[in-house]
């Protein structure tokens, strides 16, 4: 079904990541293990986590941008997917260090199908439908 494509190695800083298969990993899974990749999150700067979380996705459109000719099929439409976003994932950003962090953890949990519930709400006795989402609010 697709045609063979070549495995892909990422390297950072001279150190492997990881090994892809084109026609097998998604873009957020790139970048995923770039964000990875970065030691002690917790103890980053806003503006360190910001660099590395717009670097990342940079990084990936670059890739995909040279790579999408040579896909096919649902992959390609998954690369066209993540290029039509990624502007509004790097303009959309929180302007706290906590709420990027947040940002970027739940990136990495959704690539790996972990990510928090959505369309769940909060209400109380009278029906009220109240702001937030319960799931977050139980973490916190």
């Amino acid at each position: 079904m697709f045609e063979k494509i070549e495995p892909v190695f990422l390297f950072i800083n001279g150190e492997e990541i990881g090994t892809y298969n084109l026609n097998r990993v998604s873009p957020n899974d790139l970048v995923r293990d770039i964000l990875l990749s970065a030691t002690n999150l917790n103890y980053q700067s806003y503006d360190a986590l910001r660099d590395l979380y717009c670097s990342a996705i940079e990084t990936v459109v670059e890739f995909y941008t040279f790579m999408r000719p040579d896909l096919k099929g649902p992959v390609k439409a998954k690369a066209t997917r993540f290029l039509n976003r990624a502007d509004s994932m790097m303009k959309y950003l929180s302007r706290s260090r906590d709420g990027l962090l947040q940002k970027i953890y739940e990136l990495c949990l959704t690539s790996e199908k972990l990510g928090l519930l959505s369309g769940f709400r909060t209400t109380n006795q009278f029906g009220d439908k109240l702001k937030g989402n319960p799931e977050i609010q139980s973490i916190k």
